[in-house]
Order: structure tokens, then C-alpha cells, then sequence
């Protein structure tokens, strides 16, 4: 239990829980939704956005405070263990973050669309989704931070992926298999196809938690 209060402190220091707490609720303040079944995809790519921020910037954090190094001089199963606890305990902040940034919505009292599923429902569907989308960017993240070596030119190729995912072309060219396909469902219907896209998700991430060993080996 102890190593993990360490690593939490290390991959969470205060200014990233104020500042992505700050970014949900700026988001809840200026993107407006007119019904409840918009704030889930409304919600979805800047979750996305913040959850590859947060995961270049524990890169950076490693860089800048000489703990690399430290890395470097461990053992390779236990350099993979710090890696992947620090990605947990990020995802689960950002879980809790995202959950309560759902709620922040519901400031402009948006009315739901269909009487199925209700405004629990709509919820608990979020719930099972985002975590999905936090797994994978937060893997793809460390993934070409690593690869690249720097957090700027990951950041940027991570928000071209983003950008041309969620674009009207990505949605058009990948449809349900989107690794957006929540937030580009539609909500008219209740099409469950758009779940295709999570699975997608899932295996990706699996293949870069896979991957991550030799990445950290060749380039950690």
C-alpha cells in the first residue's frame, strides 16, 4: 500500500488533480447540451484529450525530475510495475474526475430525449464507456511519448489522431468501429452497434500494454 501512496504522489501531484478538475468544469460551462443523451458524447474526446495530457505530462515529470534515470537502473519487471501502477492510479482519478463531470452538466437542466433509458440509465451507459476511452488514450499516450522521446511532439501527434478520429470524415470512414463510436452514435436510436468501436478500444490497448515491455526496454 505504501508504494502506491508514492507512486500516486509522483503521477498525481496536486497542480494535475486542480487543473483537470478546472478543465471539466470550464467544459461543463461552455459546451452546451439541450438533452441529457448529449452529455455523454459531448464529454467523450476531451475526456480523451485530458486523459493523453495527463499521461505526457507523468512522461515529462520523469524526464525533468531525474527519475528515469532511477528507471533505468532497476530491474525491467520492475520498471514495468511503476509504469503500469502509475497508469492505474491516473486512470482511476480520471474515472472519478469523468464521473463527476457528468453531473456538472446538469447545471443547464437539459431534458432527456426518450423516455428509455432514463437519466440513470443514460448514466450508467457513460460510466461503462468512458473508462474504455481512458484505458486506451492513456496507453497511447505512454506509448508514443516513449517512442518519440519528448512531450511536445507527442502531444501533437496524439491530438492529430484525436482531431481526425472525431472529424465528420473519421466518422464517416470508420462509423461504429470509431474508437469515438460513442460519441458519434446515434442518439435517435438505439442502435447498439456503436460498441463495436470499444471493442476495437480494448484491443488496441491490450496490444500496447503488450507492446509497452519492449517499448521501455528499447526506448524507457
Amino acid at each position: 500500500m505504501k508504494i502506491w501512496k508514492t507512486e500516486a504522489k509522483i503521477c498525481l501531484p496536486f497542480y494535475k488533480l486542480a487543473s483537470s478538475l478546472a478543465f471539466l468544469v470550464i467544459l461543463a460551462f461552455i459546451r452546451p447540451v439541450v438533452f441529457a443523451e448529449e452529455i455523454g458524447p459531448a464529454m467523450e474526446s476531451p475526456v480523451a484529450f485530458l486523459a493523453a495530457a495527463l499521461g505526457a505530462d507523468t512522461w515529462a515529470g520523469e524526464i525533468t525530475g531525474g527519475r528515469t534515470e532511477i528507471l533505468r537502473l532497476s530491474r525491467e519487471k520492475e520498471k514495468l510495475r511503476a509504469v503500469l501502477r502509475r497508469y492505474v492510479i491516473q486512470n482511476l482519478w480520471l474515472f472519478g474526475a469523468a464521473l463527476a463531470g457528468y453531473g456538472l452538466f446538469y447545471w443547464q437542466r437539459p431534458e432527456t430525449l426518450h423516455s428509455e433509458p432514463d437519466g440513470l440509465g443514460l448514466f450508467a451507459l457513460y460510466a461503462a464507456a468512458i473508462p474504455v476511452t481512458l484505458l486506451f488514450w492513456s496507453a497511447f499516450s505512454v506509448t508514443v511519448c516513449t517512442l518519440v522521446r519528448s512531450i511536445w511532439p507527442g502531444l501533437a501527434l496524439l491530438l492529430a489522431v484525436l482531431v481526425g478520429l472525431t472529424s465528420k470524415a473519421g466518422e464517416e470512414l470508420l462509423g461504429n468501429w470509431n474508437l469515438f463510436s460513442y460519441a458519434c452514435r446515434d442518439l435517435e436510436t438505439g442502435d447498439i452497434r456503436w460498441l463495436y468501436g470499444k471493442g476495437v478500444s480494448l484491443a488496441l490497448t491490450a496490444a500496447l500494454l503488450l507492446l509497452l515491455p519492449r517499448i521501455l526496454r528499447k526506448r524507457g
